[in-house]
């Protein structure tokens, strides 16, 4: 009976493979059409000469466009690291199945004669207001705790070095719709953990060399966009306060000032 049972999956499986074989023929399994040389990220001192290790071409299609944005979204002709800042450079192509891949590189140029660093901040609930109803964040923070929000009007912001004058920031609206508005929290309670940091507007900024800040790049996951701007921007060294404008979707505006810890 073993040898029958043996027999018979020996002969389905080969007529499984007959069918794969045959379901497959004439046509080109692409998994990935190009291989990108080098590292998704990489990071160049002012002055440094950037050399674009570039990609691998596979077969099965026509020719890669590569396309390089600066710190604006502009198209640009070639990275340049004459200042600080950052490039997007994206490899595209459709391949001959008409099936479009792309990858991407960040190129960030930091400037190592900033010494001066950031770090971790607390926010001045009492001297950042919100524009749009003058009201200090403190005052704000008030108001959403009266409607039973848990706030923070002195929150945690943090400027973690990536390189040279180059931070990662963790909230660059000083915790407005998270711990002023209690969205973090009211949302953590209602789908978790993960949530306590969605209104989050994370970014990268620059510290330059006069000590104000650059906004480089930043995202909400909320909505999925970032800041219109950041100005009025300045760090005092003596003081350890670092304050600057913001504003987002265009009518949504705050000032915000910071201790560092």
């Amino acid at each position: 009976m073993k040898k029958y049972a043996y027999i018979l999956l020996f002969s389905l499986m080969a007529a499984f493979a007959v069918s794969c074989e045959k379901t497959s023929e004439g046509t080109t399994q692409v998994i990935s059409y190009f291989q990108m040389y080098g590292a998704s990220t990489m990071y160049l001192g002012v002055g440094d000469e950037f050399v674009d290790p570039g990609y691998q071409e596979l077969e099965g299609g026509g020719h890669v466009v590569t396309t390089i944005l600066d710190m604006n979204g502009e198209e640009v002709d070639a990275v340049s690291t004459e200042d600080p800042g950052f490039f997007t450079i994206t490899y595209s192509t459709v391949n001959d199945q008409g099936l479009y891949f792309e990858k991407s590189r960040m190129v960030y140029i930091y400037d190592a004669s900033v010494t001066e660093e950031l770090g971790t901040f607390v926010v001045d609930g009492e001297a950042s207001f919100y524009y749009n109803n003058g009201k200090t964040f403190a005052a704000n923070a008030e108001s959403y705790a009266a409607s039973g929000r848990t706030t923070d009007p002195n929150p945690t912001i943090v400027f973690k070095q990536v390189v040279g004058n180059i931070y990662s920031a963790n909230d660059l609206l000083g915790g407005w719709y998270t711990w002023i508005q209690g969205r973090g929290p009211l949302y953590e309670a209602n789908y978790g953990s993960a949530y306590l940091t969605y209104f989050d507007m994370t970014g990268f900024v620059t510290l330059n060399a006069d000590m104000t800040l650059t906004l480089m790049s930043s995202n909400i996951r909320a909505w999925g966009d970032g800041l219109d701007l950041i100005a009025n921007s300045v760090y005092d060294p003596e003081t350890k306060r670092l304050s600057y404008d913001w504003r987002y979707a265009g009518t949504v505006a705050a000032h915000v000032e910071m201790v560092k810890k």
